[in-house]
């Protein structure tokens, strides 16, 4: 192998027995072939501890495969005495290259000019388009010019002699032509939008009891009751009402008061279930026999709602109207 120029930092190597490629059987890093003690091999020194290369990998690669470089260097041995019978190359003189004709051109002068003309088209179209585009921006006013002409006739003087009539002279005199201009006027500035005003939140109900309403239970609903309202028997038309509760919210129970005291029927004391009327119902239809006559007079009619059947859990405040019945 050492016919062979090597690359810097690579050094030939004869593989021994207790070489670390023959110990631990490794294979040549090109061919893969197994490395065995007395083969000849290229170990890279810029990748220490790689596999060498062996002599047959080495002369088929263009370069190494562990750094890359050139694995036959661009470097020409010289024999440092050249024998009796080697004679050394003739080197022979370059040729001689004839200068270019003058009537073709340089073609690189030829190119500068073609690219400096190119250039100023270039800046003639640019300049162009600016002063196109500028006129079109900002157009003068047109100006208009009118020319008034002033005609004076002459009549022709009269002569003795029957001569035919002499033709009329006219003057013309060129009077100072007006001249108009277009005025621009500035576009009205438009009057700002009123500010839209947010739409108030919505009121929400406050869970419990929300209303209470007089029905009468052959007829049905008639109104709702406020506070300090009156209840006329004979305006009505029924001596046998009741009053029913509207809720909001999660509620289990409603109890009715009047004057204070739980108003029962018999032993329920408290709706559990809706429609909440006040004496009571059956499957939704309201009890008939709470006569109003015997409550003449002035009242005040409260209910309570919870959150748990017969007045458990949560409990909300109550509702309290007066009112006055009258026959």
């Amino acid at each position: 192998m050492t016919d062979m120029a090597l690359p810097l930092n690579h050094h030939y190597e004869v593989l021994q027995e207790n070489s670390p490629a023959v110990w631990y059987e490794r294979s040549c890093a090109v061919t893969g072939e197994t490395l065995r003690a007395g083969a000849p091999v290229v170990v890279c020194d810029n990748a220490p501890g790689q596999d060498p290369i062996s002599e047959e990998g080495w002369r088929t690669v263009n370069a190494c495969p562990h750094c890359g470089q050139l694995a036959r260097p661009a470097a020409v041995y010289v024999p440092p005495v050249w024998g009796g019978s080697v004679t050394p190359p003739i080197v022979s003189s370059p040729p001689t290259i004839p200068p270019p004709s003058p009537a073709r051109g340089s073609p690189l002068l030829l190119g500068a000019l073609a690219a400096l003309l190119l250039l100023a088209g270039a800046v003639a179209v640019a300049a162009f388009t600016f002063s196109r585009r500028t006129a079109e921006r900002d157009p003068e006013p047109p100006t208009a010019t009118v020319a008034v002409v002033q005609v004076t006739a002459t009549p022709a003087a009269a002569t003795a002699a029957p001569t035919a009539p002499a033709a009329p002279t006219a003057t013309v005199e060129m009077l100072p032509s007006p001249t108009l201009a277009l005025v621009k006027t500035a576009a009205p500035t438009p009057a700002p939008l009123p500010s839209p005003t947010p739409p108030s939140p919505a009121t929400v109900a406050e869970p419990g009891i929300t209303a209470l309403s007089l029905v009468n239970p052959g007829a049905g609903y008639l109104f709702e009751l406020r506070d300090g309202a009156t209840v006329d028997l004979s305006e009505v038309g029924a001596n046998y009402l009741t009053i029913v509760a509207d809720v909001n919210g999660p509620v289990g129970s409603v109890t009715f008061f009047v004057d204070g005291e739980r108003h029962c029927r018999g032993a329920t004391c408290v709706e559990n279930a809706p429609p909440y009327y006040m004496h009571g119902d059956a499957s939704g239809d309201p009890y008939s026999d709470w006569d109003w006559s015997t409550m003449l007079g002035a009242h005040t009619i409260s209910a309570v709602a919870c959150t748990g059947p017969d007045a458990t859990g949560r409990c909300y405040p109550a509702l309290e109207i007066d009112l006055t019945v009258t026959p």
